[in-house]
């Protein structure tokens, strides 16, 4: 029997504290066919010296050193110089269970998907015990529509965490030929799974979803995720315009209204939000052009009628245009109303 290889792309950037841990849990995997590239994304700490030593250490990874071009050129650099018939990303700060790869290949083999999603555990910043008994193994199979509504629709029946771990796409088996059409954009340096993951679900045409506890994601505050709002975060905008414009791409049915509807709603929710952000933490003309600029579009949106909205939310979206000192209350009702 002929083992399909797996490429697992590890971004590397001032990491040391975890590095290693990251490293050896791939090391530790119970499928053995892998090749292993770290991306040492010009590192100013020790990183590239643990790199180093690894790759003394087993012959199946290699490293390739670049000037500092952020996660997306990283991963993108990565997809260029993997060979294996599967991806997977990892986060250098994270790490994963023994059997998360033999357990995704298998199920990509058999239910012939390009795209294996399993469920994350968020630990805490301490963490090392990736070695430990995990929980759930249920596989669901999404269709197209499905998947791409996890990204924005709590569904706890799916889990708890389901928008997380759909939005994110380093918890996740892809066939390597989806990379052929879509990469990372490296223009954006935040957000940048959610430029590309619905891209990748489109193309798929769905995923399998094993909800074993299989990724380890570390609750890093300093990691960008957490990092406080800056106005480079309004690539956001991009992401959720894109999203909307993916659903609408799709092949006339119930589910692709269904599915732009969502991301028309959640798309005009982003901009009201970011309003707020926005008020909050800008100031003087550029405060005041920033916020010009988002009742601009929402006005815009709003006329485009994308996707359905309820009287009521059209009436709220509407009233906020009016009178958007009331963003925080109008932000806050959207937000309890889905």
């Amino acid at each position: 029997m002929e083992y399909p290889v797996v490429s697992i792309i590890i971004p590397v950037y001032n990491v040391e504290k975890y590095l290693a841990m990251c490293i050896e849990s791939v090391i530790a995997q119970s499928y053995p066919y892998l090749e292993i590239i770290l991306i040492e994304d010009g590192s100013t700490d020790n990183s590239a010296v643990i790199c180093d030593k690894y790759v003394e250490k087993d012959n199946r990874i290699k490293v390739i050193k670049q000037e500092n071009g952020g996660l997306a050129s990283a991963r993108n650099v990565g997809i260029d110089n993997a060979a294996g018939k599967y991806i997977y990303f990892i986060d250098s700060d994270d790490c994963i269970h023994p059997k998360l790869i033999e357990n995704t290949v298998k199920l990509a083999e058999e239910y012939k998907a390009q795209i294996v999603q399993v469920e994350l555990d968020m630990v805490p910043a301490e963490f090392s015990d990736y070695k430990r008994k995990t929980e759930g193994g249920k596989v669901q199979q999404y269709s197209r529509e499905q998947a791409l509504r996890n990204l924005d629709e709590d569904n706890q029946k799916f889990s708890s965490n389901i928008r997380l771990a759909t939005v994110v796409v380093w918890n996740k088996l892809y066939n390597r030929e989806l990379f052929k059409t879509v990469r990372f954009n490296e223009r954006v340096r935040i957000h940048e799974d959610q430029m590309i993951i619905h891209r990748l679900i489109a193309a798929a045409n769905g995923m399998i979803f094993y909800d074993a506890h299989l990724h380890f994601y570390r609750s890093n505050q300093s990691s960008l995720i957490r990092t406080a709002w800056k106005p480079e975060r309004l690539i956001i905008l991009e992401c959720y315009k894109d999203r909307l414009e993916c659903a609408q791409e799709l092949e006339e049915s119930a589910e692709k209204e269904k599915t732009v509807t969502l991301f028309y709603n959640r798309y005009l929710i982003c901009i009201v939000k970011n309003y707020m952000m926005v008020s909050k933490h800008m100031q003087g003309a550029e405060k005041k052009e920033q916020k010009k600029k988002l009742l601009i579009l929402l006005k815009k949106e709003l006329r485009s009628h994308a996707g359905n909205l309820s009287l009521k939310r059209e009436m709220v979206f509407r009233i906020f245009l009016l009178l958007p000192s009331l963003s925080s209350g109008i932000y806050q009702f959207l937000k309890k109303n889905g």
